[in-house]
C-alpha cells in the first residue's frame, strides 16, 4: 500500500480561505506543489508544499521498531514543555 508522508499544515483566519494547489514536480517519490491561499480580499500566503510517497507497511514497521527501543524518562514531555514555556 502506498501513501504520502508530509509535514502538517494548519491555518487560522477570520475569513473563509481558498487555496489553489498545483503539482509542479515529480522526482521519484518526491512531489512538489505550489500553494496560494486567498481570503476573498487578497492573497494571504504563497509557498511550496512537499510530500513523499512511502510504503506504508515498511514505514509502520520502522516506527514500531523505534517505539520498542525508545524508553523516555517519566517526565520528559513535561520537562520539555516547561522548558519551552520559560524561553
Amino acid at each position: 500500500m502506498k501513501e504520502t508522508l508530509k509535514p502538517g499544515i494548519h491555518y487560522q483566519h477570520q475569513f473563509e480561505v481558498t487555496a489553489r494547489v498545483e503539482l509542479i514536480e515529480v522526482d521519484g517519490r518526491r512531489l512538489l506543489f505550489t500553494v496560494e491561499a486567498h481570503d476573498g480580499v487578497e492573497v494571504i500566503s504563497r509557498g511550496r508544499h512537499e510530500r513523499f510517497v512511502i510504503n506504508k507497511e515498511k514505514f509502520d514497521a520502522k516506527v514500531g521498531e523505534k517505539r520498542k527501543s525508545f524508553n523516555p524518562e517519566p517526565n520528559a514531555t513535561l520537562t520539555i514543555i516547561q522548558h519551552w514555556q520559560t524561553r
